[in-house]
């Protein structure tokens, strides 16, 4: 039947390092190499570098849409700008979509309140998705993120997940701190209402874990250590002051020759400067991956609360020994058996001079945990083998498979059914469902238009003009998507590209 997508994610940088940005783009790839015929909306910033526009799908089944994104990620989180309204509304510029994919979890209901008509009170979210890929979880137990009213952004984070049609999320620690919370507020049989719509998920879409290559490994005198950190330079979330610190004083003490401190990151600016002899490497994913292999040699990882990022993840799984700070939140991604935790900054200066002083020896323990203990949770059955990609695309098909037998009354939902038998009979409807049918293939809108000419459809031709979300009454707008879902589910047209409406008759 085809489906539309609308993505909406958060970045934290430039789109060649973002991780947001990089979920995206291979979720599309993902869809793309199993033959899914889906279209794509793809909200990003404007004023792109050319590296970026480089770096973003150059598939017809996608377009990318213009959004003025703040830096300021956490503000980003709770913004609901008239540009997004007019991008979700259902007589909005992109009223066409099916399936909304964001990580604006406290905007969710806001999106929902304008996503469907006030004529669709019971059908509208069944007809368009929200799924939600948590990414900064807004509340009072995250240490990390900004609170200033702490019941009013507790609230507006469990209803995004409400008001969702699935949560993805990464550990089971964040899913017991927001249950934890969500009890506080809500009755017992909404807590399990909204736990049902949480789903487990891996983001990594990597090679299976592996030891470094030999000839990449730190052999002293051969070539200085590489000690590296890697994230969102954040001062306090980071933890900058003291991992600046343990890259400082052990450089002093070795100099050039036998230290090289390097830093990956998507941020262009940060409010602590690294040490003078640090370089800063804005690098996109598939360079920062090449780094890990041949480079890195041990990383600091001191967040005061980092979960399951992919800028620690993803170095370990190409062999690269980390040094973590010893909290709950690192023991609940990395187990109890993790050979390199460190309580602060002593032990972690410790740490990595016995990296420095025999690295092999160290090498060795971090890589009969890494082959015996972390890469068995990648395979299937493993807590890290169930991909995002996979659950979002399975998601999305049972979605199109709805659309396709419910709105034909091929279903189960009977009421459902009969709404729209009653609606594909309307005068008004037929007139254009014959047009369309000569045609074959056409831009919605326009064929209104065209039909407006000839003296049919004065009324309809007018909803069509820009600006008339902002100038009709909201109860006098009409749900095309309901003609768009109808023609294809009924008279055998499908979506055609990603222009608005543009459908064609198989």
């Amino acid at each position: 039947m085809s489906l539309k997508i609308l993505m909406d994610p958060i970045y934290s940088g430039l789109l060649t390092g973002c991780s947001s940005a990089y979920k995206c783009k291979t979720l599309i790839q993902h869809a793309r190499k199993q033959g899914r015929d889906w279209f794509f909306y793809w909200l990003v910033p404007p004023n792109l570098s050319e590296a970026e526009k480089a770096w973003l799908p150059t598939d017809p089944n996608v377009r990318y849409i213009e959004y003025p994104y703040l830096k300021d990620r956490m503000r980003e989180y709770s913004l609901f700008r008239k540009e997004l309204d007019q991008i979700l509304a259902f007589n909005g510029d992109f009223w066409d979509f099916d399936v909304l994919f964001t990580s604006r979890t406290s905007m969710v209901p806001v999106a929902r309140s304008v996503m469907s008509s006030p004529r669709q009170k019971g059908l509208g979210h069944k007809l368009k998705k929200v799924m939600v890929f948590e990414e900064m979880i807004v509340l009072d137990t995250r240490p990390t993120v900004a609170k200033s009213d702490v019941l009013a952004q507790e609230l507006m984070t469990l209803s995004g997940y409400l008001a969702s049609d699935v949560t993805y999320l990464v550990t089971e620690k964040e899913q017991r701190e927001i249950v934890q919370t969500a009890r506080q507020y809500f009755a017992p049989s909404r807590v399990l209402e909204m736990q049902k719509k949480f789903t487990r998920i891996s983001q990594l879409d990597t090679p299976p874990p592996q030891m470094k290559h030999e000839k990449f490994r730190f052999v002293k005198g051969a070539r200085p250590m590489c000690l590296t950190f890697s994230g969102r330079m954040e001062k306090s979330a980071s933890n900058l002051h003291e991992v600046f610190d343990v890259m400082d004083k052990q450089w002093i003490m070795k100099g050039d020759l036998q230290l090289k401190t390097l830093i990956c990151t998507v941020s262009q600016a940060t409010p602590l400067p690294p040490p003078k002899h640090t370089e800063v490497r804005i690098a996109s994913r598939e360079q920062f991956w090449q780094a890990a292999r041949e480079e890195m040699d041990v990383m600091l990882v001191l967040h005061r609360d980092a979960e399951f990022s992919l800028s620690m993840v993803e170095p370990m799984i190409f062999g690269v020994p980390l040094i973590i700070i010893d909290q709950d939140w690192s023991r609940s991604v990395w187990g109890d058996q993790y050979p390199f935790y460190a309580k602060g900054f002593t032990e972690a200066y410790g740490l990595v001079q016995a990296f420095y002083d025999d690295y092999e020896a160290m090498y060795a323990k971090f890589a009969l945990w890494l082959m015996g203990v972390f890469a068995p949770r990648c395979l299937p059955g493993g807590d890290l083998s169930v991909s995002l990609y996979e659950k979002a695309t399975e998601f999305l098909a049972a979605h199109e498979e709805f659309l396709e037998h419910e709105v034909a009354f091929e279903g189960t939902d009977k009421n459902f059914a009969s709404l729209f038998r009653n609606r594909k009979d309307n005068a008004i409807f037929q007139k254009f469902v014959q047009k369309a049918l000569e045609k074959g293939e056409f831009v919605m809108f326009d064929l209104i238009r065209e039909m407006g000419k000839d003296g049919d459809f004065e009324l309809m031709q007018r909803k069509t003009e820009a600006g008339d979300r902002d100038a009709r009454r909201i109860v006098f707008s009409t749900p095309f998507n309901e003609w768009r879902l109808m023609l294809k589910a009924y008279y055998g047209f499908r979506d055609a590209s990603p222009a608005l409406g543009h459908l064609r008759r198989k």
